[in-house]
């Protein structure tokens, strides 16, 4: 062992041993403020962010979340909340500023059954949606069709939570940029996909579309009046191309399960005006997007990178389109 992998490896052990006290500090702080409040940890549901507490024997989250994230909570939610007839989303109970500077929030607790035990990609026995059936296409289609008709000026004054073009733009450019750097995508497809993509995103204002921005089975629960319950809405956003990109999303998380995606995309087309091209450009967008979030998962991340491909051949994306495959 040479000197220089010797100081590579010491240095490896002082930054996870910092990791651990700086999470040690961090818990201790959460324990603090939530007996501050009269709460009790009732368990951890993702580390250093989100935790399940009690207080008077009712069960609620504790969250940490970023200011957009906040006002969404505080000012959007309330609002759109009572709007809807197939959505449950959680109330604001409580919120404040730990040390002046991140925001927290209380959530009511979602009483319902959660979607993880049926899709989870870290359990190759029900990874990419191969445990899901068929009889939640209405669900998830009655949830979106409720965000797409929801009327704009119930949110859109929130400037903080839209994604515009050139936001999307500025992400897209580092997406791109990384994936030629890993060797995954060749600077030919990349330069195809930009003018895709650049070619689809703008839209009027009166398209613009509310989402909680990770659409998912992850963040859905099924509640015991048949309503879909939608979490997580501190990361919410709204742009001209949610409805479409709600739509990719979710098809592609639902890789193990192809007739899912077929039946999905089938009846989304009968029930929502979706753009063939803005579809186009949010399947490249989010197949990219995947392939990064499944880089530690070889198999998924070549399979993701395998769709970004198809989808830039106009013959196998009108065959999607039209159902054949």
């Amino acid at each position: 062992m040479t000197a220089v992998t010797r100081v590579a490896q010491v240095w490896r052990r002082v930054a996870a041993l910092q990791r651990r006290v700086r999470a040690r500090a961090a818990y201790c702080r959460t324990i603090s403020l939530l007996v501050q409040h009269g709460y009790r940890l009732d368990g951890i549901l993702k580390e250093g962010r989100v935790y399940g507490v009690q207080k008077h024997g009712q069960r609620f989250v504790f969250k940490y979340v970023t200011p957009a994230g906040l006002t969404c909570l505080r000012d959007v939610l309330p609002r759109v909340g009572p709007l809807f007839a197939h959505i449950a989303v959680p109330g604001l109970v409580q919120c404040g500023r730990c040390e002046s500077t991140t925001p927290w929030v209380v959530l009511t607790w979602l009483e319902g059954a959660a979607f993880n035990h049926r899709w989870d990609e870290r359990n190759p026995t029900i990874a990419g949606g191969r445990a899901i059936g068929k009889d939640t296409i209405s669900k998830i289609l009655a949830a979106i069709q409720e965000l797409h008709k929801l009327p704009p000026a119930e949110f859109a004054e929130y400037c903080s939570l839209e994604l515009t073009p050139a936001i999307l733009e500025s992400r897209l450019g580092k997406w791109l940029s990384r994936a030629e750097q890993e060797g995954w995508l060749t600077h030919k497809e990349i330069e195809s996909a930009t003018r895709q993509i650049d070619s689809s995103t703008s839209g009027s204002a009166d398209r613009v579309m509310l989402s909680n921005g990770d659409f998912q089975f992850r963040n859905f629960v099924e509640m015991p009046d048949g309503r879909l319950g939608i979490i997580d809405w501190d990361t919410a956003r709204y742009s001209t191309f949610e409805l479409e990109h709600c739509i990719a999303y979710q098809w592609l998380l639902m890789w193990n399960n192809p007739e899912w995606q077929k039946s999905f995309l089938a009846a989304a087309k009968s029930c929502l005006p979706l753009g063939i091209e803005r579809f186009r450009s949010a399947m490249l967008l989010n197949a990219l997007l995947r392939a990064a979030t499944f880089r530690h998962l070889p198999e998924v991340k070549q399979l993701q990178l395998s769709y970004f491909r198809q989808i830039l051949r106009d013959d196998w994306f009108g065959m999607l389109w039209d159902g054949i495959v």
